[in-house]
């Protein structure tokens, strides 16, 4: 990347420039002197500028011209040619086709060289080598030291520099002002203002006017004054016949004479004088802003600019017309001239190029070829002058097109400098660029561009032209001369510098800043489709596009281009380069930031809007020219280099405050170089258009109403703010800020989702970072955006399982890419791709439908359920087989006490996963053959325990188990529920959430087990409930056996069972009720307890009996009917009481509540006394 401003140079004070010295000089004939003065007066005029600009007032004599000075970004005459230390009179800033021979053969001698030649083309010489006669009357033989009549020997005011800051124009050019207010010299000299070749001019290119390549003629009439042929510019002596020598310079092929040399500069240097006499009308305020364009406030002067329309130019009215009626005009020209003439040096490139491979095929095949030494000697020695000559004409050719940018960028700074004055007069300006015409200056393109291998001279003049060399072919080319310009900007070389582009930004940057409605308008025109065809044009919609566009469209990817270079270390290292791309840079964040501010409307103006107070014009949601031409400003190319150019800017935050401080403008950064400075400004522009709402024209407000014609808009600028989505992605990677900023604008415009998940790309997962890293942004992404809606369509349609399906899954999530991930080795990699899984589910169950919604699917709950029926269908079809899912457990065992870390995270993720299956497709879950048994292992060697993973890992697997064990037709292994009574027994079982959830896994398994086929009577399920958390709360660890023993006795005994119930409610004259059963289990244990046949009785252990006694006694009282229980209980003791005292004490209690006896508490109290002891958990229930 480019370094920041890295030249930090000192402009030393010129020389001090008289106001009588300057006008007379203008006044006079002498085009050196002309050229001269001009040059003179455009060094000091600049300078003080700069000082007044920069405000300065330390009394120094130097001021610092690095990049950001006031000469840097207003817009003075900085060219290549002109070194800052020269003397004024030098004339190093004029350059010759044959001045490289010199400065190679003695660089010290080159500016004497290009004096003499100077002096030799304005001067009078024999033909032959004889040397230049001296007239005696000239001498001053008596030393007087006396000028002659009329020679001007007094300079004259120089003015004084007011270092206040505040004074402005100040120093020579108040003076000036003061002395000539009209500035005749610069503006009504018709002699210097002439275009070529007139004026002043037509001495200079006299020779080429007359069919020759010399340079200038000039005459000696032996009277010792020298004379130019040529006139234009007031009374010209009569020459005298016969007595007139010439001399002709000649030229080789493709070199302009030096006359023409000189008339080039002399109106580049001209036209740049005009633009610092234009300068000095300017407030100093906005000058300033101007180079400090970072702080100008858009808002207050959006006002202010809508307050003083009537405001007046302070131009006099008499130089604005002849700016406006005769200079704007050679301007236009001189731009469409110079885009022809680049196009025709680009063709000789291109042809010197194919010339050069087809000399090196030759040098190729005379290596191959026998011929004698001699031979290959005199080819090898062709070969070479023809380089040699070639490369000369190239040289020339630089030279050439030196001298035309010089000539164009002193045209761009005259049209910036007058859309300063006034709106009115930027209109104008900005009429006339778009329009392409030139004001009735009639040339043709044979002016710019030679039928020849000699380049002529394309001069500033010319007017409209048309043929080869125009872009459409046709006189009216409209904007289309600056699509040139940055077009062969990027197809140049690299020596191409790059300050027409400069410039031409700095323009749009003026003009945009004007906040005129009419200037905004021209500024961002786009044409519409088949402007081409309705316009009578051609086929290709190709209209007019504003510069603007054109600013943004192509100036954004020249200034990729020129990053890309630095990065690619293709860049020469030439620092004056360096420096000229870091002002283009500034240049393009001062677009962006214009357009920022005034284009794009802000928080505040869209309030003011809402509230009623704007006009009709204004009243589009606070957009200056629509939403629609906004859109069609912004969108297409220009979004996406915004989001490329975004990328080169520094991080933020990943916090949605900051997010929010980027889209307000409100981010500060520190030490930021001119490439950064640009790709903020591109970043702040691009998150308002993809995240707010307010200020975005591609995204929907939900405080306006849209049309059907303004959702088919809406709806064709989704791809494109996807593709710039996918752009940040490919820049930024998977980083944690960039993951803020996609999910806050998939939130924001959920619409977006299907065409993001549609190019979304994942590529085959391996055990790597980059895999890891891809699968978790992925997950991240998906997860933060909102759940999808059903919405009905426009014609009150329901949408296709597939159009909503498109909004859960991306496209690049497929069944075998999450296959190979939970079948990868590494940890992380699987959980990634469960979590991913999970997410995937819970926006499945998450799909919600919109309240307005069709006639067809208001009020079908049916329709509804089928719908979502299909849709979760649909996605289980994209998730892996739970075979899969069953298999991860076998390579990431979290019991064992050596497990890592990471496995427990594979297995909490296994746990969610199984859970979202469940809830999606419970016949899935329910129908895999799976021993669900073995996550719980308690009964293997002591290294892999149920009790040694996680304390977490322990209640999400158990909450899993117990989702799942709610699922119909689901089977599990007798061992399930010893295994879960076993963890809630457990001493080591410290962790209350993992208690909790191993007593909801036993309640669920053993309701199961001895209530197989229950009602949905509202009692009996109570009852259920009830004798079901009596057993799981009575049970421990010593019982655990019994119980089991029990259950499995009574699933045998089932049948005989129920026969002995039935006989004992026969006995006790009682009908059968459902509400007052107990399960089996109890029924038998409690037979088996009071019956003294010991051939019938299963043995089990006296804590189960103390166990069956307290939950019989738990039941006779929270049964309302008690007497259907108390009678199995006296049938089963027969006519003998037991021999236990407490079994004894249950039948005294049964017998008492059978037989309605009043010793039925007593006996109770007594019974309760004896078996529930302080630590009993029943004492609670």
């Amino acid at each position: 990347m480019m370094s920041s401003t890295s030249s930090s140079s000192k402009r030393e004070a010129p020389t001090p420039l008289g106001v009588l010295e300057f006008t007379s000089a203008l006044n006079g004939e002498d085009p050196l002197q002309i050229l001269q003065k001009l040059h003179q007066f455009v060094r000091v005029v600049e300078y003080e500028r700069c000082l007044v600009v920069t405000g300065r007032s330390d009394g120094g004599d130097a001021i610092d011209t690095s990049v950001g000075d006031g000469n840097a970004v207003i817009g003075g005459a900085d060219d290549d040619n002109n070194n800052e230390n020269e003397e004024d009179d030098d004339v190093s800033y004029i350059s010759f086709d044959d001045d490289e021979d010199d400065d190679v053969d003695n660089p010290s001698s080159s500016s004497t060289n290009k004096r003499q030649k100077l002096l030799q083309s304005t001067t009078s010489s024999t033909a032959t080598a004889t040397p230049k006669v001296k007239h005696s009357w000239k001498l001053d033989k008596n030393n007087y030291n006396v000028p002659f009549v009329g020679t001007s020997v007094t300079k004259g005011e120089t003015g004084t520099i007011n270092r206040n800051g505040t004074s402005w124009p100040t120093g020579f050019m108040e003076v000036y002002r003061r002395y000539s207010p009209l500035g005749v010299e610069l503006n009504k000299n018709e002699f210097i203002s002439a275009l070529p070749s007139g004026g002043v001019h037509k001495l200079l290119c006299k020779d080429d006017d007359s069919g020759g390549d010399g340079g200038g003629v000039v005459t000696d009439n032996d009277d010792g004054n020298d004379e130019s042929s040529g006139g234009g510019g007031g009374k010209r002596r009569r020459k005298k016949r016969g007595t007139t020598t010439t001399t002709t310079t000649k030229s080789n092929e493709g070199q302009q004479s030096r006359g023409k040399i000189i008339s080039i500069t002399l109106q580049t240097k001209y036209w740049t004088a005009v633009n610092e006499w234009i300068l000095s009308f300017v407030p100093i305020d906005k000058l300033r802003s101007q180079l400090h364009w970072k702080q100008i406030d858009y808002y207050s002067s959006s006002s202010s600019t809508n307050n003083n329309n009537s405001k007046k130019c302070a131009l006099p009215p008499q130089i604005m017309t002849v700016l406006i009626k005769e200079r704007l005009p050679e301007w236009i020209d001189a731009i469409h001239k110079y885009t022809a003439r680049q196009q025709y040096y680009t063709q000789v490139q291109q042809k010197e190029r194919k010339e050069q491979r087809q000399r090196q095929k030759k040098q190729l095949q005379l290596k191959q070829q026998k011929m004698s030494k001699e031979e290959k000697a005199m080819e090898e020695k062709r070969l070479q002058e023809i380089e040699v000559k070639n490369e000369r004409v190239q040289r020339r050719l630089m030279k050439q097109q030196s001298r035309e940018q010089a000539l164009l960028l002193s045209a761009l700074y005259c049209l910036t400098s007058l859309c300063h004055l006034s709106n009115g007069t930027a209109r104008e300006v900005l009429r006339r660029l778009s329009n392409g015409s030139s004001g009735g200056i009639s040339t043709t393109v044979k002016d710019a561009i030679p039928s020849s291998a000699a380049v002529g001279h394309s001069g500033g003049g010319g007017g409209k032209f048309a043929g080869k060399g125009s872009p459409s072919g046709t006189a009216d080319s409209g904007t289309e001369w600056m699509v040139q310009l940055f077009q062969q900007g990027n197809k140049s070389s690299p020596s191409t510098s790059i300050k027409p582009l400069v410039e031409c930004v700095r323009l749009v940057c003026t003009l945009l800043e004007t906040q005129d409605f009419i200037v905004l308008s021209r500024l961002t025109e786009v044409p519409s489709p088949g402007w081409a065809t309705k316009r009578g044009g051609g086929k290709k919609d190709v209209g007019n596009f504003g510069i603007a566009q054109i600013a943004l469209r192509y100036g954004i990817q020249r200034l990729l281009d020129i990053v890309r270079q630095s990065q690619s270390g293709n860049d020469d290292g030439d620092d004056e380069r360096s420096v000229d791309d870091d002002i283009y840079a500034e240049c393009i964040a001062r677009l962006l930031r214009g357009v920022n501010f005034v284009i794009l409307p802000s928080s505040e103006t869209k309030n003011q809007n809402v509230k009623g107070g704007s006009s009709k014009k204004d009243n589009k949601g606070g957009f200056v020219l629509g939403m629609g031409a906004t859109a069609d400003l912004l969108s297409g190319e220009v979004l996406g280099s915004l989001s490329e150019l975004s990328l080169l800017a520094p991080q933020f935050d990943p916090t949605l405050v900051s997010i929010q401080d980027i889209i307000n403008g409100d981010d500060v950064y520190d030490d930021l170089d001119s490439i950064e400075t640009a790709a903020v400004e591109a970043r702040r522009i691009l998150f308002a258009l993809l995240a707010d709402t307010r200020r975005s024209p591609f995204l929907r407000d939900s405080s306006s109403s849209f049309t059907a014609e303004k959702d088919d808009q809406f709806t064709a600028y989704l791809p494109q703010l996807s593709k710039s989505l996918h752009s940040l992605l490919s820049g930024q990677g998977h980083s944690v800020s960039l993951k803020m900023i996609l999910g806050l604008c998939l939130r924001t415009t959920p619409e977006i989702t299907p065409h993001f998940f549609r190019s979304l790309q994942l590529s085959d997962p391996k055990p790597n970072y980059r895999s890891l890293a891809a699968l978790t942004f992925v997950e991240g992404v998906v997860r933060d955006i909102s759940f999808p809606r059903v919405k009905a369509l426009r014609d009150g349609k329901m949408p296709t399982t597939q159009q909503i399906l498109s909004e859960i899954i991306p496209n690049c999530v497929t069944k075998t890419l999450l296959s190979k991930v939970l079948q990868s080795s590494c940890a992380l990699l699987t959980s990634g791709g469960l979590k991913l899984i999970i997410t995937l589910l819970r926006r499945a169950r998450g799909v919600s439908f919109d309240d307005e919604r069709g006639s067809n699917m208001k009020n079908s709950n049916n329709a509804e359920k089928d719908f979502l029926r299909s849709l979760q269908e649909a996605v289980m079809s994209h998730m892996p087989e739970l075979t899969i899912l069953l298999s991860i457990p076998s390579r990431f065992d979290p019991f064992e006490t050596s497990s890592h870390s990471n496995t427990t995270i594979v297995m909490l993720q296994l746990c969610e996963a199984f859970q979202c299956y469940a809830q999606i497709n419970s016949s899935l879950v329910a129908n895999a053959k799976y021993d669900w048994v073995k996550f719980l292992p308690l009964e293997e060697s002591p290294k892999r325990s149920f009790l040694s993973a996680e304390p977490l890992l322990q209640y999400r697997l158990l909450r899993t188990l117990h989702l799942v064990s709610k699922l119909d037709q689901i089977s599990f292994s007798s061992k399930m529920l010893p295994s879960a009574l076993s963890i809630m027994t457990s001493w080591s079982t410290a962790t209350p959430e993992v208690y909790d959830a191993a007593r909801e896994l036993a309640l669920s398994l053993l309701e199961q087990e001895i209530f197989p086929h229950s009602d949905n009577d509202f009692e009996a399920m109570s009852c259920r409930k009830y004798e079901t958390s009596l057993w799981v709360d009575v049970i421990s660890e010593e019982t655990i056996e019994d119980l089991m023993t029990m259950i499995a006795e009574a699933r045998q005994q089932s049948v005989q069972h129920k026969m002995t119930i039935l006989q004992a409610l026969s006995m006790a004259k009682l009908g059968y009720d459902s509400a007052s059963s107990v399960s089996s289990l109890l029924s038998l244990s409690i037979s088996y307890l009071m019956s003294d046949t010991e051939d019938s009785r299963v043995s089990f252990t006296k804590e189960f009996e103390v166990c069956l006694i307290q939950i019989a006694t738990k039941m006779l009282l929270f049964q309302t009917n008690a007497k259907h229980f108390a009678a199995l209980i006296v049938y089963s003791a027969g006519e003998h009481s037991p021999g236990d005292e407490k079994a004894a004490g249950l039948h005294q209690v049964a017998k008492a509540l059978l037989d309605d006896s009043s010793d039925a508490n007593t006996h109770l109290y007594a019974l309760s006394s004896n078996i529930f002891h302080g630590e009993c958990l029943l004492n609670c229930m």
